[in-house]
């Protein structure tokens, strides 16, 4: 008898067909978060830019 974990095999890496559920998911993940992460972070940039500079820095 295998030992188990909420009706999952422990050791679920050697299992094929645990991972070819797990395999599509995380791809998913990835290729949600990586696009909305970069869009987040050149929104934030884009605000910062037309804000302007508020220190002063570089100006003459």
């Amino acid at each position: 008898m295998e030992a188990q974990i909420l009706g999952y095999p422990v050791n679920v890496l050697q299992h094929g067909s645990e991972s070819a559920v797990i395999e599509p998911i995380l791809l998913g993940m990835v290729l949600g978060f990586v696009p909305v992460t970069i869009a987040g972070l050149l929104v934030a940039a884009w605000l910062q830019y037309k804000q302007g500079n508020p220190s002063g820095l570089g100006e003459k």
